[in-house]
């Protein structure tokens, strides 16, 4: 059960349950279920009659096999038989369970006629447009249909939903379609390519520039219903999933879902072979709980949660996907990710972010809790987490290929805390010939980049190929018992080569960086510079600073880590087994954010370094086993014993 769910909540979900599965029980059990099915394929409409004196029928029995929209306007069970029935309705009773009698591959479900959706529920203003479009004349008079009371209780169980029809082959009848993830979708890669650009720029360039600006503000993804086959917004919902399989459709989504103080639990659901635009969209209800979800061989199609109060993912398998298959949440408050697995995907990305999907915040961060969570041999598009109040135990990406790298970034105010973090053989690589909002993907990169106040305890980065150093940003970030190991690090320029540039205050205990490999980008010896395993103090011009730090300050926000003097290293048992040419620390003595100038193209780089520590300009370490080690600034960057 959801860790945030209010008791509440849980009581209330639980009343509801027993209510819709004492009605099917006591249909099934009476063989009322299989009478209908011996008649024809259905499906079958159990409609309440709400009469009241003795010897009523408790249910209308009404096959709605030849409706090309049913109007399910009263209480009742809809009973779908096995084999492939027709079914496209609309929802304006209080309490309705669709229940497939039979095996849950068996009983398969399709729009009716050229429809290309199965279930609608719509709160009054989009009624009405659909009443519009779809125009249903009851029995008695001719007034236009309406909704019941809010509280709508909608549950659908063992069913197999399908489409053979192609969105151009299927009716809308909102006459719009969304274009929100291909909006979402060309914000992050402008986001991830800026900031691509200016890390590359500034980390390659000695000249003062501004820094660029990256993310837009103000600007929102409002919900908007498109062609799903299944969707709903009426208020204070409560939408249960149960042992449902989404197969083969090709739509603009599975399921679409808005409503205030709505609830939403799908439990035991399988996408399989689905082709959609965006995938499964969940907005603004009050509690999503998502468990037993398997995604397969679907082609894009993604998880998008936006602006929900808590919300809890457990034992969600996402492989074999085509496209981009990602799992991108907005806006979330409460959140929880646990035992979810994804593998062989052609491109995968998660996505967390504050309530501005593209501007700096630091109000409203989302609470996250993971537990539980492998990426493995898969393309990976991104992993980016922003303005989150973050614990996070036993993550590994292993066997992975990236676009762009794994990034968090957090307000200081709100410590974050990894624990059991692991990447292993991990690298940039993955194929441009994809397109993402109509564009081309770019120059694929690999590196972390870690902007907050917080700690990682039992860190590996192991057997990976990064092509920017690991760039850490931070007033006070802890490595406990963590390992740098094996790893390949690109030239970042002909004059250093740094894997760690660390701007802030890090601390390392019973932390071994051991058999790292530094590699350049050309190969001549007299243009061969300084190899680095933490670059401290880097980035002193003002103007200069990592791209990363942008997004978590608001203009006019001065972090304490963009004071020189608050540069320091500490170190508590830890190992560094290099070569000798392989500086441990390489500090840089400026006093003021204006600072000294690294030369570019010089000749005989080797001798440089040592006569600029001589007079100096900066230093050089050379640390093999540390019990305890202090580094700072004081009138110049000392490294003491």
């Amino acid at each position: 059960m959801l860790k945030y769910l209010s008791n509440a909540f849980v009581i209330l979900f639980i009343t509801i349950n027993q209510l819709l599965i004492a009605q099917v029980e006591q249909l099934k059990n009476s063989g009322a279920f299989d009478q209908a099915c011996q008649k024809g394929i259905g499906p079958w409409y159990f409609a309440a009659t709400y009469a009241n004196y003795d010897g009523a029928v408790q249910y209308d029995i009404i096959d709605l096999k030849s409706k090309k929209i049913s109007l399910i306007d009263r209480d009742g069970i809809i009973c779908f038989c096995e084999g492939e029935s027709k079914f496209s309705g609309l929802v304006t009773a209080n309490n309705v369970t669709l229940y497939g009698n039979g095996t849950v591959e068996r009983v398969i479900v399709s729009p009716s006629i050229d429809n290309y959706f199965n279930l609608v529920f719509l709160k009054d203003d989009d009624l009405v447009l659909f009443d519009q479009y779809y125009p249903f004349i009851l029995k008695d008079d001719e007034l236009s249909i309406s909704n019941g009371k809010e509280n709508l209780k909608l549950s659908i169980k063992n069913i197999t939903f399908t489409n053979s029809l192609t969105r151009n082959e299927s009716e809308n009848w909102l006459l719009k379609y969304t274009d929100r993830l291909e909006k979402i979708t060309e914000q992050l890669v402008t986001n991830l390519n800026c900031i691509s650009t200016t890390l590359r720029y500034n980390l390659e360039s000695d000249n003062e520039n501004e820094r660029a600006v990256c993310f837009d503000d103000d600007q929102t993804f409002d919900p908007e219903l498109s062609k799903s086959s299944i969707q709903g917004n009426r208020p204070s919902t409560t939408l249960a999933l149960e042992n449902v399989i989404f197969k083969e459709i090709d739509n603009d989504n599975l399921l679409e879902f808005y409503s205030e103080e709505g609830i939403a639990t799908l439990d035991n659901v399988q996408l399989i072979q689905n082709k959609t635009s965006v995938g499964m969209l969940i907005d603004e209800i009050s509690n999503l709980k998502l468990s037993n979800v398997k995604a397969d061989r679907n082609i894009n199609t993604n998880f998008v949660f936006t602006k929900n109060q808590n919300v809890s993912l457990s034992d969600v398998t996402i492989e074999n996907s085509k496209h981009l298959s990602a799992l991108l949440m907005f806006g979330n408050f409460n959140q929880s990710l646990s035992k979810i697995k994804v593998y062989q995907n052609e491109l995968y990305g998660l996505f967390v972010f504050s309530d501005k999907t593209e501007g700096p915040t630091l109000a409203g961060e989302g609470k996250l809790a993971i537990n539980d969570f492998e990426v493995s041999d898969s393309q990976i598009f991104s992993i980016w987490f922003v303005n989150q109040k973050l614990k996070a135990e036993n993550i590994s990406f292993n066997d992975n290929k990236w676009y762009a790298p794994f990034m968090f970034m957090s307000s200081e105010q709100n410590p974050f805390k990894f624990s059991g973090l692991e990447f292993e053989n991990n690298r940039p690589g993955v194929e441009v010939d994809f397109l993402i909002a109509g564009e081309p993907l770019g120059v694929s990169f690999f590196t972390i980049g870690i902007s907050g106040f917080g700690s990682f305890n039992n860190f590996t980065f192991r057997n990976s190929k990064i092509n920017l150093p690991i760039i850490i940003t931070s007033s006070k970030t802890i490595f406990d018992g963590s390992l740098f190991e094996e790893n390949t690090i690109n030239g970042m320029n002909e004059t250093f080569n740094p894997f760690i540039i660390q701007v802030g205050n890090i601390e390392y205990i019973n932390t071994q960086f051991l058999k790292n490999n530094f590699q350049w980008r050309t190969h001549s010896r007299n243009n061969q510079g300084q190899e680095i395993i933490i670059f401290p103090r880097f980035i002193f011009y003002e103007g200069n600073e990592p791209a990363l730090s942008a997004i978590r300050d608001r203009q006019g926000y001065e972090s304490l880590y963009r004071l020189l003097e608050n540069h320091n290293i500490s170190m508590t048992n830890v190992m560094m087994n290099h070569s000798d040419n392989v500086a441990s620390i390489f500090t840089i003595n400026a006093n003021e954010l204006r600072g000294m100038s690294l030369p570019r193209g010089a000749e005989n780089l080797p001798s440089f370094f040592q006569q600029g520590a001589e007079n100096g300009d900066f230093n050089i370490y050379k640390l093999q086993e540390v019990d305890r080690i202090e580094c700072g600034f004081e009138e110049r960057y000392n490294c003491e014993r």
